[in-house]
C-alpha cells in the first residue's frame, strides 16, 4: 500500500485537518490550530482502526488515549507508547471549542503546536507503515 491515496476517508479528513491547522497557525489563530491538530490525530487513529477492522461505526469516542490503547497491537505496541502523552495533551485541549479558554492560557504557544504537529505527522507515518505490514501478512 505504498500509495496513501488508497487509505480511507478518515485519512483524507485528517489530512484536511492538518491543512486547516497550518492555515490557522499562519493566521495566528492558535485555538483553532490546536483544535484541528487534535482532530487530525484523532482521525488518523480512527482511520488506522478502520483499516485493520477494529473500528465500528457506533464508536463515537473522541478520547485519543483510548483510541491509542485500542490500536495497540503487537505490531504497534512499542511505537505507539511515544504518543500516549501527546494524545493525552491533545485530548485535554479538545474543550477549547466549547469554553472560552485560550491555548496560551494553558501554556500552548505556536512553537509547541508546531512541535506537536511534527509528532502527529510522525504518528501518521508509523500508522501507514503498520497497515502496510498487516496487509502483507
Amino acid at each position: 500500500m505504498k500509495n496513501e491515496d488508497k487509505l480511507g476517508p478518515w485519512f483524507e479528513d485528517a489530512d484536511e485537518d492538518m491543512r486547516a491547522y497550518e492555515a490557522c497557525l499562519q493566521a495566528g489563530i492558535d485555538r483553532a490550530a490546536a483544535y484541528h491538530l487534535e482532530q487530525a490525530m484523532q482521525k488518523y487513529l480512527k482511520g488506522a482502526l478502520d483499516e485493520i477492522g477494529k473500528f465500528s461505526k457506533g464508536d463515537r469516542t473522541h478520547n485519543i488515549p483510548d483510541l491509542i490503547n485500542k490500536l495497540k497491537t503487537e505490531l504497534l505496541e512499542a511505537r505507539l507508547a511515544d504518543f500516549t502523552e501527546l494524545g493525552r495533551r491533545l485530548y485535554e485541549i479538545y474543550p477549547f471549542r466549547y469554553f472560552d479558554t485560550r491555548p496560551s492560557e494553558v501554556g500552548l504557544s505556536a512553537d509547541v503546536l508546531k512541535q506537536w504537529a511534527g509528532e502527529v505527522r510522525r504518528l501518521k507515518a508509523i500508522i501507514i507503515e503498520a497497515i502496510e505490514k498487516c496487509q502483507e501478512q
